[in-house]
C-alpha cells in the first residue's frame, strides 16, 4: 500500500513517545500459591501415572512460566510518521503492515498492527494513557482502522493469567 501524502493541519508531523514493552501485573501471594499448587498437582498426577516425561515438561514449564512472570518490562521509545512504526531500532514500513486497531482496555490504549507477512504476529505498542485519538486520526492517513478487531488472544491470556 502506498502511503498518501495528504497529512492532515492540526496533526504533528511524527508521534513520539516512550511505553513500556508489555504491562506488569501486580501478583499477590494468592497468585504463587494457586500457581505453586496447580504445578504441584499436576505434576504429581503425572508421576503417580509413571508419566514421567510429562512430569519432566510440567517441571520444565513451571520454571519457564515463572521466570516470564517475573520479568519487568523494559521501556521502548516509539516513533510513529509517514513511512512507517518504528520501536526502538526496528522498523515496520507501511507496505508490510495491513491495518491498525486501537483497544481501550482497564490498563491502557493499545494499539495494533496486522503485518502483511504470512507468519508474523501483530505489533502490539501498549500505550498506557496516551490520548488514542490524535495517533488513530494521523494512522488513518495510511492504514485502514480495524473497527471490528478487539484485543489479541495473547493479551487477553495474559490479563487474565496476570503474566
Amino acid at each position: 500500500m502506498a502511503t498518501k501524502n495528504n497529512a492532515s493541519p492540526d496533526l504533528p508531523k511524527e508521534f513520539n513517545f516512550d511505553a513500556h514493552e508489555f504491562i506488569e501485573y501486580k501478583k499477590g501471594a494468592n497468585w504463587y500459591i494457586i500457581f505453586g499448587l496447580i504445578a504441584l498437582v499436576s505434576g504429581g498426577i503425572f508421576v503417580w501415572l509413571k508419566q514421567y516425561l510429562s512430569a519432566i515438561v510440567v517441571v520444565l514449564a513451571v520454571i519457564v512460566l515463572f521466570t516470564q512472570s517475573n520479568l519487568k518490562p523494559k521501556k521502548n521509545n516509539y516513533k510513529i510518521d509517514s513511512k512507517g512504526i518504528c520501536i526502538n531500532d526496528k522498523f515496520y514500513p507501511y507496505d508490510n503492515l495491513i491495518k491498525f486497531w486501537i483497544v481501550i482496555t482497564p490498563e491502557g490504549n493499545n494499539l495494533y498492527f496486522k503485518s502483511s507477512r504470512r507468519f508474523s504476529p501483530s505489533v502490539t505498542i501498549h500505550m498506557g494513557s496516551i490520548n488514542p485519538e490524535p495517533v488513530e486520526r494521523y494512522l488513518r492517513q495510511y492504514l485502514p482502522e480495524d473497527t471490528n478487531s478487539g484485543e489479541i488472544t495473547n493479551d487477553k491470556i495474559n490479563r487474565l493469567l496476570k503474566f
